[in-house]
């Protein structure tokens, strides 16, 4: 497992009660939870933890707790745990509240391989945790095989170097990875479950849950099962009773609202976990003038309609576009042209460095990329073209 994140505050939307809040902000916990219990109940030689397991340097002393009493757990069940720390809570920073039992072993920042023993014999397990949050050095003089042995596994938080979804620490290449000759890489740091090398496995589990609306899908761990011949057999198994999923739907051709409700609903997944959804609409048409002029009750009323769903509607992102858009006027295209003008465009460049030469401003929010410029320029031209709209009404 990898990418536990204990004391990640989940953002929710206003208007929970207390003991929803409090219920879907401790999923991380439930899961690391199911985690043991899955490895307590199939009884593994040993569990393995590819870092992040704090989500803050300064780790919370309830996660600490919480990840201590886990840790017990598995000691009580004589299972060894092999353990890095990774950009979000490096060894240099942070306190130790409670001590961990001594069946984990933590790895430290200069590496090391560590001898482990199983009932069939036994095998090297290799690993270093980072010394400080930006460790941008590449990984390869830690993993340095030895000899002997039945199994080389290695723990790696880091980045493969073609990936720019993230920050580049401890940056890889699987191909590099592959000429150390390990039996299986378990990753850390990417938090979408990923597979990047079948032979030999180097694996990314995904984080334990998805935190933000972009870690979609269901998140777990992997029981691998290490033939004495071969390639390692894995098994994916779900941990997570909080989900993160996004529905994308579309006004086109719709008529009333119940025909977009009715959308939303057969597009949610069939899952026993509770789903935080994040809708998106898209598309121009007739329900275009009702989702930019009544967002919010729009929102209260899917609610309402998915009260008999275990969902919490987390965010309505409208993207429509006026049907205006589509007819020949004129006047429309006058709109449509001058938002697409380089002047127009250069003159927004203006009024934000204007804006983001203010200290308050600069400090909490970034300078708009080129994406979100032109987000901005086709939302000002919506927001003439529903004018036009209304003095045509």
């Amino acid at each position: 497992m990898a990418d536990l994140h204990l004391d990640r505050p989940l953002p929710l939307p206003p208007g929970l009660d207390d003991d929803k809040q409090d219920w879907l902000r401790k999923a991380p916990l439930r899961a690391l939870e199911k985690a043991v219990t899955a490895a307590v109940k199939k009884q593994v030689d040993f569990v393995l933890i590819s870092g992040d397991i704090y989500h803050k340097a300064d780790r919370s002393v309830h996660a600490f707790w919480a990840f201590r009493n886990q840790m017990v757990r598995l000691s009580d069940a004589a299972i060894p745990v092999y353990m890095i720390h990774g950009n979000h809570d490096p060894v240099s920073a942070g306190t130790n509240y409670f001590k961990l039992p001594a069946n984990v072993h933590v790895f430290p920042p200069e590496g090391e391989a560590v001898w482990h023993w199983t009932k069939t014999g036994g095998g090297w397990i290799y690993g270093f945790s980072y010394p400080e949050p930006a460790y941008t050095e590449t990984p390869y003089h830690h993993y340095i095989k030895q000899h002997g042995g039945d199994f080389h596994i290695a723990l790696l938080h880091g980045q493969a170097g073609s990936d720019t979804s993230h920050a580049p620490y401890a940056p890889f290449q699987p191909s590099e990875l592959r000429q150390l000759q390990m039996d299986y890489w378990a990753l850390g740091h990417i938090h979408q479950r990923q597979l990047l090398m079948e032979d030999p496995p180097i694996v990314y589990p995904g984080s334990l849950t998805g935190l933000t609306r972009k870690e979609t899908g269901e998140k777990g761990v992997y029981e691998v099962r290490m033939p004495s011949s071969g390639r390692p057999d894995l098994y994916f198994l779900p941990c997570a009773d909080v989900l993160q999923h996004t529905v994308v739907t579309s006004i086109q051709h719709l008529y009333h609202m119940d025909e977009w409700i009715q959308s939303v609903k057969r597009a949610l997944p069939e899952t026993e976990a509770h789903i935080l959804l994040t809708v998106q609409v898209k598309g121009s048409g007739r329900l275009h003038q009702l989702f930019r002029q009544q967002r919010e009750e729009t929102a209260a009323v899917l609610e309402s309609e998915l009260h008999s769903f275990s969902c919490t509607l987390m965010r309505l992102d409208v993207q429509t576009a006026s049907s205006t858009r589509d007819t020949n006027s004129p006047v429309v295209q006058d709109i449509l042209d001058l938002s697409g003008r380089e002047e127009t465009r250069k003159e927004l460049d203006q009024r934000l460095e204007g804006l983001h030469m203010h200290g308050s401003i600069r400090r909490h929010a970034a300078f708009p990329d080129e994406q979100t410029k032109e987000e901005l320029l086709k939302q000002a031209a919506d927001e003439l073209l529903l004018t036009l709209e209304e003095e045509v009404e």
